[in-house]
């Protein structure tokens, strides 16, 4: 494999996370296939695994804020402090996705912050 299919593997894997939660919610999918096809491709792999743990612990973050918003459910001004806590991580998830799929087109490793590594 070329370095140039390399790194368009390596950025479709941060790419398919973003088409997974506007498709269907599941923004891991997309990572997980590609961390299956392709995890003989170092490179790819490093993207792919990335991506996918990113995506399993902002996906275990969102679990969290459910459960804490049913717990708030009478509780209308913690509430909407939560709203506003997932909104604020859902745009800190798009900004690092595109920052990622960028590095990766540029051939360059990439890092998530605060990313559980349950995939190397």
């Amino acid at each position: 494999m070329t370095e140039l299919e390399q790194r368009k593997w390596g950025m479709i894997a941060h790419v398919t996370a973003l088409l997974g939660v506007v498709v269907g919610g599941a923004g891991w999918i997309g990572p997980l296939v590609i961390y299956l096809l392709k995890k003989d491709v170092p490179f790819v792999r490093q993207h792919a695994a990335a991506a996918l743990n990113f995506n399993l612990t902002v996906l275990g973050i969102e679990l969290l804020a459910v459960v804490a918003a049913i717990g708030l459910m009478f509780a209308e001004s913690e509430v909407i402090l939560l709203i506003l806590v997932m909104l604020a991580i859902f745009v800190a998830w798009l900004a690092l996705t595109i920052r990622a799929a960028i590095r990766a087109n540029d051939g360059k490793p990439v890092r998530y912050p605060l990313a559980i590594p349950f995939v190397r």
